[in-house]
């Protein structure tokens, strides 16, 4: 018999935990041969600690996933008290970067067929973000012009015909009240008012409802003043009955850009459950299994971040043959790498270290990064950039980068930045 209230393992990213007996179905799933620990969709990355298999350890994927549906699941929380992850999303999407926003939707998924997950004393991270990913993609949809379609409309005209004559309904309401002028026509409009835009409102609507449970502040103010903007572009568009069963929608190939914000806008449907009444009630925390990646969400934050700063002097992603480097500032010949390890306030992460060295030396990177001749006598600047309570929070565009580091002292021309991420304030 499955219990009402499913038992829950709750562990911050990266923590170690001594594992009880009360999780026999954690462990055979551990256990299994084909149990990958990189596979974040089955696990959120949890694995063993220790080869004596008492331990666990978290990765750095956050979110909620079952181990054994209905009975119990395990839920994963950032390791930064209050990080405000739908703060950090927003600031990546709104660099402007067409590459970062088509990364964006890779950053988390959703399990919507699978049971949803009730959870205690745990924030909810995905439904801000969700919302926050379809009004960023709504705002600049209407930026690029609403579509318009031909909709059907029904009309009682007076003194005149408007394409199809409509027979039952004239004779039966004019013409025996008495109303021989009136005529009952069907006729096809072009109108902003089509299943589209409609379904892309109701989506709004639920989000709007949502964004009323909080205090306005920070992220989530810009997103609310996002969503009355939208709000007012759409103001002659209808809604949808949310549980309609509506297909896939095609959209002609002028307005491609719709598929993106109706693929996102079914997600805002199926998270709320379809209930526009309930969009806005508070209860216990329900989410369907759902991660987000944090160490690819923290990179493109970063990137977002030194492309404000130093524009085309920061290339992303320069590769070769399997090798490829986070970041390469052109200016300084700086190696760049984000470590979404906080760990690195206390202590030199070799590992780490060791790979940027290594690919510092690889001739084809070199000769990508240097502007002379590679003589193999010159040392590459490498940068370690990770997250940190007491770091800057931006990038300084009229100062060097390197000039902002501290310098790795076990290492020869090797250094670090700790970079201070943004905290949620004032919610409820």
């Amino acid at each position: 018999m499955i219990p009402s209230s499913p038992s829950i393992l709750s562990l911050k990213e990266h923590e170690c935990v001594e594992l009880e007996g009360k999780h026999d179905a954690l462990v055979a799933l551990l256990s299994c041969d084909d149990y990958d620990s990189g596979d974040c969709t089955r696990l959120l990355g949890i694995d063993w600690a220790n080869r004596s298999r008492t331990k666990l350890s978290a990765s750095y994927y956050i979110g909620a996933k079952w181990i054994k549906e209905g009975e119990c699941a395990v839920t994963v929380r950032p390791k930064i008290d209050n990080l405000d992850v739908t703060g950090m999303f927003m600031k990546c999407f709104t660099s402007g970067d067409k590459a970062i926003r088509e990364a964006l939707a890779s950053i988390y998924s959703i399990g919507f067929n699978s049971r949803p997950i009730v959870c205690e004393n745990m924030s909810d991270e995905l439904t801000p973000m969700l919302v926050a990913h379809f009004v960023l993609l709504l705002d600049a949809l209407i930026g690029r012009g609403v579509m318009r379609n031909y909709t059907a409309v029904t009309e009682n005209l007076k003194s005149k015909i408007k394409g199809k004559v409509l027979i039952s309904p004239t004779v039966n309401r004019n013409y025996a009240a008495g109303r021989p002028d009136m005529t009952y026509c069907r006729y096809m409009e072009l109108s902003t008012d089509c299943m589209e835009n409609r379904i892309l409102n109701t989506a709004l609507e639920f989000c709007c409802r949502f964004l009323r449970r909080y205090v306005h502040a920070g992220s989530l103010k810009r997103v609310m003043e996002l969503s009355s903007r939208c709000k007012a572009a759409l103001a002659g568009v209808g809604l949808v009955d949310p549980n309609m069963a509506f297909g896939r929608i095609k959209v002609t190939p002028i307005y491609s850009y719709y598929n993106d914000v109706l693929e996102v806008a079914r997600c805002i449907f199926r998270r709320f459950g379809n209930d526009l009444s309930g969009a806005g009630r508070r209860s216990r925390l329900s989410v369907p299994p759902y991660h987000i990646n944090m160490p690819l969400l923290y990179e493109i934050y970063v990137y977002s971040l030194l492309k404000e700063a130093y524009g085309e002097k920061i290339k992303y992603h320069v590769s070769t043959y399997g090798n490829e480097l986070d970041f390469v500032k052109t200016d300084e010949q700086l190696i760049i790498d984000t470590k979404y390890i906080p760990g690195w306030t206390d202590r030199t992460m070799h590992d780490n270290v060791r790979q940027l060295s290594g690919y510092a030396r690889h001739r084809v990177l070199r000769k990508c990064i240097l502007s002379t001749a590679d003589d193999e006598s010159t040392i590459l600047d490498c940068v370690i950039i990770y997250p940190s309570k007491t770091g800057m929070m931006h990038f300084q565009g009229d100062c060097k980068l390197l000039a902002m580091t501290n310098h790795v002292k076990e290492y020869v021309r090797f250094y670090s930045f700790g970079l201070k991420l943004p905290v949620r304030h004032c919610e409820r």
